[in-house]
């Protein structure tokens, strides 16, 4: 999984110990552009198991002009938890995005079948969720709907399969809104005064809010996917 650079200036600021930088914190330039990338065993990984992202883009808080700022986040799903995967700050006030892009490819020479899901793609926008059940593919690979049309499927190097890219899917099963983590309380405490109730406690809500806007998506990687780059 890679983050590629869009634009000069664009530098990793917080990221986990898997996300690799060059030794400055700045570009890590590990190939054709990027500006970082998860390399290597990434354990939140699971086969045959969907994958939650979410991906938030904002401003400072404190009116800074020309800058913004792309979080992400994955949803291990053994253990339900989230964990961050990388922060970046843009030389520029970020004010939306038009889309999500990727690709697979073997870097490695793996000689087999690699396959990726893609599902659940939703953004949010204006205090409002939207459906992102668009799934355009434009190089190469094998490509079709699954799970009654709520994901799609993409496999490179099936010869059995053969080419049918480039091609645009509709997820045309795919809910109208995304499914929610349910917001955790604790410690939570109530006190009456009279004909009042006081309420207090601590609120954590799971997924990260997006707050100017943001997107969420899941994938998820079959047993038979072998070495390469997704993203």
């Amino acid at each position: 999984m890679s983050v590629g650079r869009p634009a000069v200036g664009l530098r990793p600021i917080r990221s986990n110990t898997n996300l690799r930088r060059n030794q400055h914190g700045r570009y890590a330039q590990i190939g054709e552009g990027s500006s970082c990338a998860i390399k290597g065993y990434w354990p939140q990984f699971t086969t045959n198991l969907w994958s939650r992202f979410v991906v938030r883009y904002w401003q400072p808080a404190d009116g800074t002009p020309h800058v913004g700022y792309q979080g992400m986040w994955m949803k291990e799903p053994v253990s339900g938890n989230w964990y961050h995967v990388g922060t970046f700050m843009y030389p520029f006030a970020v004010t939306g995005v038009n889309g999500m892009s990727g690709w697979q490819e073997n870097f490695t020479g793996y000689g087999g079948i690699y396959v990726v899901d893609h599902a659940g793609g939703y953004y949010h926008k204006s205090g409002v969720w939207q459906r992102a059940n668009q799934v355009q593919f434009t190089s190469s690979g094998y490509v079709r709907l699954i799970d009654g049309n709520t994901a799609v499927r993409s496999e490179v190097a099936n010869s059995s399969l053969g080419n049918n890219v480039p091609r645009t899917l509709t997820l045309t099963g795919q809910p109208a809104l995304p499914t929610f983590d349910p917001i955790v309380l604790s410690g939570t405490n109530a006190i009456v005064l009279g004909t009042h109730c006081s309420c207090s406690g601590n609120c954590r809500c799971p997924v990260p809010h997006a707050h100017l806007q943001g997107g969420s998506f899941h994938q998820r990687q079959p047993d038979r996917n072998g070495g390469g780059d997704c993203f």
